[in-house]
């Protein structure tokens, strides 16, 4: 059967069971090593193409304001992903409230879990008639001080770098518009070959109060402001540079005789997570 999803920008999905890269399709636990699927150069994104987000989930508990899915994943379903593992996700919402729980156990034996939500905001809703990128967009995350340096496939190198002030990573000292670095000659590759913008980690201080705020996305355009905690230590930042075009936006939004098209940097993922690549770093 032709997949009716090429592209698979994994929209609003928790991949699994091990999110972001898998250097070079290999880990090693307890003196063993074991091979993931390389399906992202030489690397494994999201623990290959039959990741959590391509499966069905279950619902498995309803009330007035949440709404649990949960999945078995058997040993091996995915390649090099050993042991069961059982999981939930529970989102429940209250007045300008979203929020998000994730649950995972492995039974049998120890095996590498790291979740997140993968999803994608335009907080303009495409109706910005001058600019449907994600660049107008203001990103401050005041604890974000650090990043983790990547090679050209967007793989943690190890190295984890202050970030300075001014420079293309630096949302920490001060809140700036997401495309304030544009101009600068290594944006244009910043998160690896061809990619431009970013698809990399920044790292939260470790002694951070995790109750607090820690990134504040808003833009000027609609007056809108979504803020983030989480207890998770690093987030991904990725300004959607691959998207290829062919997605459309809901039916509410857009400007009228406008395409319907999501375009390349017209959103952005903000992936709260463990440090990407950690099985191996």
């Amino acid at each position: 059967m032709e997949s009716v999803d090429p592209g698979h920008p994994v929209y609003n999905a928790v991949p699994g069971r091990y999110v972001n890269r898998i250097g070079n399709g290999t880990y090693t636990l307890d003196g063993v090593t074991y091979h993931t699927e390389k399906n992202d150069g030489p690397n494994t994104l999201h623990s290959g193409t039959n990741n959590w987000s391509f499966r069905v989930w279950n619902v498995t508990n309803v009330t007035n304001s949440s709404i649990t899915f949960s999945i078995h994943d058997p040993s091996n379903s995915s390649l090099g992903m050993i042991g069961d593992v059982d999981a939930s996700v529970t989102y429940s919402v209250s007045k300008n409230k979203w929020s998000i729980a994730m649950d995972a156990t492995s039974p049998q034996q120890r095996t590498p879990v790291m979740l997140t939500q993968h999803t994608y905001f335009q907080l303009d809703a495409f109706r910005n008639p001058t600019n449907r990128t994600i660049w107008n967009h203001t990103l401050y995350a005041p604890t974000a001080k650090r990043a983790l340096v990547a090679d050209q496939n967007a793989l943690p190198t190890g190295e984890i770098a202050k970030i300075a002030n001014n420079s293309i990573d630096d949302f920490w000292s001060a809140p700036h518009q997401l495309g304030f670095a544009s101009d600068e000659v290594g944006f244009e590759n910043h998160c690896g070959n061809g990619c431009h913008g970013y698809n990399g980690a920044l790292a939260f201080d470790n002694k951070r109060n995790k109750k607090d705020v820690a990134l504040t996305l808003s833009s000027a355009f609609s007056g809108i402001k979504a803020e983030l905690t989480t207890d998770q230590d690093a987030v991904v930042l990725y300004t959607c540079n691959w998207n290829d075009g062919k997605t459309e936006f809901k039916s509410t939004q857009g400007v009228a005789g406008q395409d319907k098209f999501i375009p390349r940097d017209g959103c952005i993922a903000i992936e709260a997570q463990d440090y990407v690549d950690g099985i191996n770093q």
